[in-house]
Formats: structure tokens, sequence, C-alpha cells
């Protein structure tokens, strides 16, 4: 259950910081967003294993 719940907030967050005003280097959160969809598969991974 926890791996399901940080799958889902890395790339929350992520996406979060994207779109405030506050942000101005936008390639380095879109690399970070990227860096989170691997950590999601890799996640999602795990998580189809341990239901086998």
């Amino acid at each position: 259950m926890r791996l399901k719940i940080a799958r889902k907030e890395a790339k929350y967050w992520l996406k979060l910081i994207k779109t405030s005003s506050e942000i101005e280097d936008i390639e380095t959160i879109d690399k970070l967003i990227q860096e989170a969809d691997e950590l999601n598969k890799i996640l999602s991974g795990i998580i189809n294993k341990a239901k086998d």
C-alpha cells in the first residue's frame, strides 16, 4: 500500500512545483518529472511482483 502512495506522490509534487510561478528553471523540473516517471515504472514493477 505504501508503494502505491509513493508512486502517486512523486509525480504529483513535481507537477505542483512546475506550475508554481516561483520556479524559473523549467528544464530541471522536466528532468525531475522524467525521473519520477522512471521511479513510477520501477515501483509499479515491484507492486506487480508483490501481488504474485
